[in-house]
């Protein structure tokens, strides 16, 4: 009897972890929320053969329940110099938009690909636009907050190219 006593708390003991460990991985994707903050790092790239450095984070920094308007800041770094701005938003990306792009991707004229990035690696739709000033935006849509996994966006004008891949991801609370 004192082998099976033993026994039952190390079953227990796994259970329990294993319950713990799952509601924990699934809370680490129940997105958007405040406290979300996600960063993608890369470069902008110009025709003459300079490049400069680009950081851009994003955090949710509240969610009005009446109004269901979302607060967010965006914090742009070129170089060493950074530009903040806060803004209410109506919507953000949610899983259910993600599963509705990856449904969708192929009959957009988009592309499925798995693409791994400082992040992680991650399953993803990329979609092509172009403006009409010839601007060539590239955007890999995943199940992450804000969606966009990577972007490459090349100024039709300026001919630059804006290189960015996400770098991390905090889930909020």
């Amino acid at each position: 009897m004192s082998a099976r006593s033993s026994a039952m708390p190390t079953s227990l003991c796994k259970s329990l972890f294993a319950a713990v460990a799952f509601f924990f991985t699934a809370y680490a994707f129940a997105y958007p929320a405040v406290g979300d903050k996600v960063e993608w790092a890369g470069s902008i790239d110009r025709l003459d053969g300079t490049s400069t450095e680009i950081k851009v984070v994003k955090e949710v920094l509240g969610h009005d329940t009446v109004t269901k308007k979302w607060t967010i800041k965006k914090d742009v770094t070129i170089n060493s110099e950074t530009t903040s701005e806060t803004k209410l938003e109506d919507s953000l990306y949610s899983p259910e938009q993600y599963q509705q792009t990856i449904a969708n991707c192929e009959s957009n004229s988009g592309k499925i690909e798995e693409i791994t990035v400082p992040a992680g690696t991650f399953k993803s739709c990329m979609l092509t636009t172009i403006g009409s000033d010839g601007t060539v935006d590239e955007k890999w849509w995943g199940d992450v907050p804000y969606g966009v996994v990577r972007r490459n966006l090349t100024e039709g004008t300026k001919g630059a190219t804006t290189k960015l891949d996400l770098n991390s991801i905090i889930n909020g609370l």
